[in-house]
């Protein structure tokens, strides 16, 4: 009857999640609510419109068919329950309804990578790699399935063997966009879950994928922002995430790059920079002390030890990348393609070029000309 009286609550018209819960926690039995008369629903702080179709929902049972359907055919998971993920319980308007498609474990590591739809050949490779990341830290990566990051982001965790949930901004029956079926399909059959707190036949509407956010940073205990403008959705999740004491993270970008403006603003608020995809179990390793990343804690384990080190020498290619960038522009200002032929003269590493260019230039170490050349802020060209 839980089931059937939360429909009825989440069925009328403007109350809306938090007024649902401020109303069960006020009337929390079912047979009590069908006893309460439309003026005790209003005393209950329901305007008079909502406390008659709420009464009337009750009297004729109009969701007693929903109910009947979702019992039988989906599987989902209520507040109440003991399975209910105990990371959910922390946040302001824990969603009262799960419903989900594949296996969901509630007491897992999660950390949530996401990100712009309209994302760059750059940042579709960094939430790719830093999703695999996380999969090799025994992470499981939370996104909402949309194109651009958060596709690249679960397709990392695919390839990587790891497991990922999908937080939908629609019912689970309703793949939106329709390019992500499969995905959704492979996220299933892999061990993962496709989520959503509404019923599993609702559309997509624009105002539910703001509201679906606070899922992807509640079932989270990090969450990561890949790539996103000054107005990305993603800005809504890292604001969820802060408000839910979370832990954010973002990936810096050229300063001349709308899909990071967004981004590269969050760092400048305090957000933790990741600098590097091979870098993020070092990162987010500083919380290991709070059991964030498990696979962190077993030292000994020598699968363990080889990734720590190739970070470890991800680390040193970036420190040499940034001491020659830096090298050279102390000698004269430099194109990217001039800085790229140096470093390959030099034998050095030059995967992380992009990164170490976006991080020196939200440092103010190095700028950029109008003719595109970069140059060293402050210093005096020997050159000149």
């Amino acid at each position: 009857m839980q089931l059937l009286y939360w429909l009825t609550l989440l069925g009328v018209t403007g109350l809306g999640v938090t007024k649902a819960r401020e109303i069960h926690r006020k009337v929390p039995d079912y047979a009590l609510a069908m006893d309460y008369r439309s003026e005790d629903w209003s005393a209950c702080g329901l305007t008079d419109e909502q406390a008659q179709a709420l009464r009337h929902a009750l009297v004729q049972g109009l969701h007693r068919n929903d109910a009947e359907r979702i019992l039988k055919h989906y599987q989902f998971i209520m507040e109440e329950d003991v399975e209910y993920p105990a990371a959910l319980r922390e946040i302001q308007t824990p969603p009262p309804l799960l419903f989900y498609q594949g296996r969901f474990v509630s007491n897992e590591q999660r950390v949530a990578v996401v990100g712009t739809r309209k994302c760059t050949a750059y940042g579709k490779r960094a939430a790719f790699e830093t999703a695999q990341m996380l999969v090799h830290g025994d992470c499981c990566v939370v996104s909402g399935l949309a194109l651009g990051i958060d596709r690249a982001a679960h397709r990392g965790a695919l390839l990587a063997h790891g497991r990922t949930y999908a937080v939908l901004g629609s019912g689970i029956d309703v793949i939106y966009p329709a390019q992500n079926q499969e995905l959704a399909k492979q996220i299933i059959e892999t061990g993962g879950a496709v989520i959503s707190e509404f019923l599993p036949w609702t559309g997509p509407e624009r105002y539910r994928f703001p509201q679906r956010n606070r899922i992807i940073s509640g079932l989270s205990k990090a969450v990561i922002i890949v790539e996103a403008g000054a107005k990305s959705g993603a800005l809504i999740t890292s604001a969820f995430a802060l408000e839910q004491n979370r832990d954010v993270y973002a990936i810096p970008g050229s300063v001349f790059s709308l899909s990071s403006a967004g981004t590269n603003e969050l760092i400048s608020q305090g957000a933790t920079p990741l600098l590097h995809p091979a870098l993020t179990l070092s990162t987010l390793g500083m919380q290991v002390e709070h059991g964030l990343i498990c696979a962190s804690e077993r030292r000994d384990d020598p699968v363990i030890q080889r990734k720590q080190f190739v970070e470890d020498q991800e680390v040193e290619d970036i420190v040499q990348v940034e001491q020659l960038i830096i090298r050279e522009l102390a000698a004269a200002p430099m194109l990217y393609e001039e800085l790229l032929m140096v470093l390959e003269a030099d034998n050095t590493c030059t995967q992380s070029i992009h990164t170490v260019i976006a991080l020196l230039e939200i440092r103010q170490v190095i700028g950029r000309e109008l003719d595109g050349r970069y140059y060293l802020i402050g210093h005096t060209n020997l050159s000149t």
